[in-house]
């Protein structure tokens, strides 16, 4: 007993403040998902209406905090409940750094105030934390998957809880017994499939399925049994009755996705959550992929052991005869290319001047193509000057059509860049225009909070002031009653005194008078 009033005395660090950091219930007049979270130990003196997302977070994080609280002074981690508090501090003071950065005029202040955060509103501290014990809880739950898989076969009474009782376990055994036997006959049906379908494939992928499903049943036994373990969650469940309705739902569907036989599902935030469902999921369609292409794989390469390459083509037979003449008759390409050339330019200027070579000889043959073969001896009798001054007008006239087409090819390519840099220049102007815009929103819309806010001010300075004028108003009218009663006491005061002096006057006379 006196140790009990010791600890009652003393602080108690294993709760959570009733007001500072808590989220409101869910208001039907905000939008769906937005709840306000009490900035203060004062109820209602600054709230600020948080967004969907980090709402959420924020009340998970709360979850967190009473579920490591819930443990008690033994077995709760207390590194963990500082670093909770820590983030539920960042919060408050991001929300007290926004209701001072949007403050109404200085001088005039408000005794409660309800700030509207932005829908970009968020604690990046706070999303890596959630996002590093999601990355630990699925860290440390594979191994404890993968070692506890044997033990399918142990006796029911390890199951059995303080609250639960010998039916839970005896359901859960069941239930377990129940799902290892429908996972083992359907990985049996599916590795018979596959082994009618492909014969000679690798037995590693039965194994690797094999252990898939044991994995996958041991998962859901071990989560069915954290739940009968876990009496501490049974409050939690009250928590999502402030939830938004989407998140609600959401909730519910991840507690009816695992239902246990006898025992009413609890949340847990900590081992079953949609999160870690999906990744799960997620983790098994990724393994049935590798196994498809593992079985793609092996089908190719049964059916590229029996592939037969074909026989060589055969090579045509050419006799020598008729590679003779192309042999003897072939000249060197200085020779024959200027003359080929010379009637391709019909549409030069030249079509019209019959090129100046010497006539025909006896001594000249026409070769396959129909074209002059000179000969050696003949073209001794030939000047040199003239086939000089014939190849020169043709590569003179080459030139100038090259030059031509090179002339037009070069309009066309400085054409086409100059319409890309006038595309290039209204692209920037677009751009800059689409910048100018944006920045006359953005200051449209803080000129619109700001007026918001202004107006918020104005409407209480005017409710301020209609009381004060109510309060002088009935002071007035105190004040005009008690004049009227001032007045005709005065009133009476000197009636009664003209009354007296009155009388006095006439008693003096007759005093004279006798």
């Amino acid at each position: 007993m006196p140790s009990h009033h010791r600890e009652d005395s003393g602080l108690r660090y294993f709760q959570t403040s009733p007001v500072r950091g808590q989220l409101e219930p869910y208001d039907g007049d905000a939008r769906t998902g937005w709840r306000y979270l009490q900035c203060t130990d004062t109820p209602n003196e600054l709230k600020v209406l948080l967004p969907p997302r980090t709402a959420q977070l924020y009340a998970q994080l709360l979850l967190a905090e009473e579920f490591e609280l819930a443990k008690g002074s033994r077995g709760a981690s207390w590194p963990r409940v500082l670093e909770i508090r820590h983030l539920k501090d960042r919060m408050i003071r991001k929300c007290q750094r926004l209701s001072r950065s949007t403050a109404p005029v200085p001088g005039v202040t408000a005794s409660f105030r309800i700030l509207h955060a932005p829908p970009d509103f968020r604690l990046k501290e706070m999303e890596r934390w959630m996002k590093n014990e999601d990355t630990g809880r699925s860290n440390r739950k594979h191994p404890v998957e993968a070692v506890r898989t044997p033990t399918r076969s142990q006796s029911p009474a390890a199951s059995v809880c303080s609250q639960c009782g010998p039916r839970a376990s005896q359901a859960h055994s069941n239930h377990s017994h129940t799902s290892s036997a429908r996972s083992s006959r359907i990985s049996q049906g599916s590795r018979t499939s596959v082994s009618q379908r492909l014969p000679t494939r690798n037995p590693a992928s039965g194994k690797r399925r094999a252990s898939v499903s044991s994995q996958s049943t041991f998962t859901h036994s071990h989560s069915s049994n954290e739940r009968l373990r876990q009496p501490a969650f049974a409050s939690a469940q009250d928590k999502f009755s402030y939830l938004s309705p989407v998140v609600e739902e959401r909730s519910e569907r991840s507690v009816q996705a695992t239902p246990v036989a006898d025992a009413p599902p609890l949340p847990n935030p900590y081992g079953e959550t949609p999160e870690s469902m999906a990744e799960q999921q997620q983790q098994r369609q990724q393994q049935r992929a590798e196994e498809y292409a593992e079985q793609q794989r092996a089908e190719e390469a049964a059916q590229r052991e029996h592939v037969i390459s074909p026989d060589p083509l055969p090579h045509p037979y050419r006799p020598p005869s008729a590679m003779q003449p192309f042999g003897s008759l072939a000249m060197p390409e200085p020779i024959t290319m200027p003359r080929a050339e010379v009637p391709n330019f019909g549409g030069s200027e030249l079509s019209s001047v019959p090129p100046s070579l010497p006539p025909k000889e006896d001594g000249e043959e026409a070769g396959p193509s129909g074209r002059p073969i000179p000969r050696r001896r003949s073209s001794l009798k030939q000047p040199s000057t003239r086939l000089e001054r014939a190849s020169k007008v043709v590569s003179w006239a080459m030139d100038n059509d090259w030059t031509d087409q090179m002339l037009k090819f070069n309009h066309i390519v400085h054409a086409a860049e100059s319409a890309g840099d006038d595309l290039d220049e209204a692209r920037r102007k677009f751009k800059d225009e689409i910048a100018d815009v944006k920045d006359l929103r953005s200051n449209i819309t803080l000129a619109l909070e700001r007026l918001r806010l202004q107006t918020e001010q104005l409407e209480l300075e005017e409710r301020a002031l209609h009381e004060h004028e109510d309060k002088l108003t009935s002071s007035f009218e105190r004040l005009e009653e008690k004049e009227g009663r001032y007045k005709s006491t005065v009133k009476a005061v000197l009636d009664e005194t003209k009354r007296v002096v009155y009388a006095a006057d006439k008693k003096r006379e007759a005093e004279v008078l006798s």
